[in-house]
């Protein structure tokens, strides 16, 4: 239904050229930017989870993730070394452990493009509409508890946090959100989002099951 809610607000010139495309399956994403496979490899890094207890050895706190060569490079715009920076991003993840129950890790999503360039006219390969577009590059970057503590601060309070637990996920975004903004990119500059990670339901169970006694009683 809504297919059809779409197909009937479409021109008469969009609904044949919509119907072509279906017809011939000319229809089709294109990449005529693709970056280079090499960009795209995925590699091994390491991060401190948000979602689980720090070691009381932090080096055994990190969890190996992966990352694109793209994003890594990216990291590197903000800070030549991402252990240290508020990404808390180990590039060297030998002799540290995956955890199955995570799912996907933290991510910083930066998109770049030309501070001068001119948006150009672009027309859909689904819809024959145009639209204005830019030239982009981005990457998804994994991060985690960084090891300098002082460049965090308590995103509730404003206070500087003392201890890589202490640490968490909001802290961490806002102090990776006023980097990536506050950095000058010469003749680029850059857009951030992110995501939280994802654990599997039930990571911190335990047992096969809890016995339950008496009732909610609200206090």
């Amino acid at each position: 239904m809504k297919i059809l809610e779409f197909f009937e607000k479409l021109s008469d010139s969009e609904k044949a050229f919509f119907t072509n495309q279906y017809l011939t399956k000319a229809s089709r994403i294109k990449h005529p930017r693709k970056p280079a496979s090499t960009e795209l490899n995925r590699v091994n890094v390491a991060v401190i989870p948000f979602g689980q207890s720090t070691d009381a050895t932090i080096a055994n706190s990190y969890r190996i993730v992966t990352a694109t060569v793209q994003a890594l490079k990216i990291a590197k715009l903000f800070d030549t070394n991402t252990e240290t920076s508020a990404f808390g991003l180990l590039l060297d993840s030998t002799g540290k452990t995956e955890d199955a129950n995570l799912v996907r890790p933290a991510l910083c999503r930066v998109t770049l493009s030309q501070k001068a360039g001119t948006p150009t006219s672009k027309t859909s390969s689904r819809t024959s509409r145009t639209y204005k577009a830019k030239n982009t590059r981005s990457g998804s970057i994994p991060f985690g508890r960084t090891t300098s503590v002082a460049t965090v601060t308590d995103k509730k309070s404003g206070a500087t946090e003392t201890t890589v637990a202490e640490i968490d996920y909001n802290d961490s975004r806002s102090s990776i959100e006023t980097k990536v903004r506050g950095t000058d990119l010469g003749t680029l500059k850059a857009s951030v989002g992110f995501k939280p990670e994802i654990w599997k339901l039930g990571k911190a169970a335990s047992g096969t099951g809890a016995t339950v006694t008496g009732a909610f009683a609200f206090s």
